[in-house]
């Protein structure tokens, strides 16, 4: 019983310490291919090029900067890849939990994304 209550005592507060750690944040940036951009070899120019299969992961680039997008399904990523976005969630070194996907499309932002949402109409749809 001990060792219950202490590996429910220790899981508590290593969850919480990555929670407290974890910010809020929007960035900006270009969905890339995490394999091409960070072994800096030629990326895909469109989201039609059959090589993008041979792509683990996307990720977020923003400045020098790079965030794997943790929640933001595969094929969400797939569809704005090479474009520029706006995300919002909780950026955990260089991770975000994504809340929201926008794009500019026009003189207007457009969400194309939305955690909250998505998990309004599972559990309350």
């Amino acid at each position: 019983m001990k060792n219950i209550t202490r590996n429910t005592l220790i899981a508590s507060v290593i969850f919480f310490t990555s929670v407290a750690s974890s910010q809020a944040a929007t960035v900006i940036g270009v969905i890339k291919g995490a394999q091409c951009y960070l072994n800096n070899t030629h990326c895909s120019v469109s989201k039609d090029d059959p090589h993008l299969v041979l792509e683990n992961d996307f990720i977020l680039v923003s400045d020098s900067k790079y965030y794997f997008l943790s929640n933001l399904p595969r094929r969400e990523k797939i569809k704005l890849y090479n474009q520029t976005v706006s995300i919002d969630g909780a950026i955990f070194k260089n991770t975000i939990k994504v809340d929201t996907v926008t794009s500019n499309q026009g003189n207007k932002d457009k969400i194309i994304w939305d955690w909250e949402e998505i998990q309004y109409d599972i559990y309350e749809g």
